[in-house]
């Protein structure tokens, strides 16, 4: 039964039985792949809930020339990496906490709405494209928004 989020168990498995086809101890997995040998057995590891970086899942299909089933369901369960927005934000001088504050909302909730952990309602994406001089359009990745800088002078109103 596939997993609410993150890797789902068969590809674990694909895992393990790829490095075992290539005779690889999970420390020689990581040497070959550039990874560490604990993220190579959280890879491995049965529980649910890992969500590896995209990263992470590049390396993995490099160093164990996984097939394209195998490939894109560890892509499907990878969390995004930091986008668009973390950089627009940074590019604004703002920080997580200062907007989340800004928001009415916990600077952890932030946090998942940035790294598109968790979806970011419609009046959120709002509000910060009002606090960020952006536009913001919710991409087909997760729900993290796609940024676009505004001419100055657009809004209304300072932030």
């Amino acid at each position: 039964m596939p997993a609410a989020r993150g890797v789902e168990h068969w590809v674990r498995a694909e895992l393990v039985r790829a490095r075992c086809d290539f005779g690889l101890t999970q420390t020689a997995l990581a040497r070959r792949s550039g990874l560490s040998r604990c993220t190579i057995r959280l890879a491995e590891q049965t529980a649910a809930g890992w969500q590896p970086t995209l990263g992470t899942v590049a390396a993995l299909i490099r160093a164990l020339e996984l097939p394209e089933p195998v490939a894109s369901a560890l892509i499907a369960g990878a969390r995004p990496a930091q986008g668009q927005l973390a950089r627009t934000r940074r590019a604004a001088g703002r920080t997580q906490t200062e907007l989340a504050a800004a928001l009415g909302i916990a600077q952890s909730t932030y946090h998942r709405y940035e790294t598109g952990q968790r979806p970011m309602p419609p009046w959120v994406r709002e509000a910060l494209a009002e606090l960020l001089r952006v536009d913001l359009k919710g991409g087909a990745d997760r729900g993290r928004p796609q940024c676009t800088v505004r001419k100055p002078g657009v809004l209304g109103k300072e932030c």
